[in-house]
């Protein structure tokens, strides 16, 4: 009789991922395996459960209260501006929906996914947040100050199909390393 296969962080070939994860994309499969066994996001985390609630819990809330203060200038310094167009405020506050979407699944890998491996949470980091969040954000404000109302649906499309992207890449860790 052969022996148990592994837990999923630690299987390396592709026939341990695909008898594990039958409901991922081919493309997330490819991500696992080039993950390494260790260190996981547990592992590098050291702190007690109810102390990883407080950031799972404020930085979303964080994120989204930075927009909604930046919205609320825009509307006091820019009121003109503000009023030629009422898609204008929303961009701000729409640029702000990806990072928070995004701490709200580093909270959830931090607090449920103890075993996913920590170079999974670094890539949501630096790539989700450093490369697509933040300039994303910073867009937002150039499309309210600037932008057309063409600009603002083509961003709100954006916006909504990384949302998306994120949201299926955080169903797929959860069924893998929940």
């Amino acid at each position: 009789m052969p022996p148990p296969a592994p837990p999923l962080p630690y299987a390396r070939t592709v026939e341990e991922v695909n008898s594990r994860a039958a409901g991922i994309p081919r493309a997330f499969r490819r991500l696992i395996l080039w993950a390494p066994p260790s260190p996981t996001v547990g592992e590098e985390t050291k702190l007690e459960r109810p102390a990883l609630w407080v950031p799972a819990v404020l930085l979303p809330c964080v994120v989204l209260g930075i927009s909604a203060a930046l919205t609320v200038f825009f509307y006091t310094d820019m009121p003109d501006l503000a009023a030629s167009a009422p898609w204008r405020g929303p961009a701000v506050m729409l640029g702000g929906v990806f990072p928070a979407v995004l701490m709200v699944v580093l909270g959830y890998m931090h607090l449920f996914l103890p075993r996913a491996p920590l170079v999974l949470r670094d890539a949501l980091i630096d790539v989700g947040l450093g490369c697509i969040g933040v300039p994303l954000w910073c867009a937002g404000a150039l499309v309210a100050c600037f932008g057309s109302t063409w600009v603002f649906i083509a961003m709100a499309c954006l916006v909504a199909v990384l949302v998306a992207g994120v949201l299926a890449f955080w169903v797929c860790l959860d069924r893998v390393y929940g």
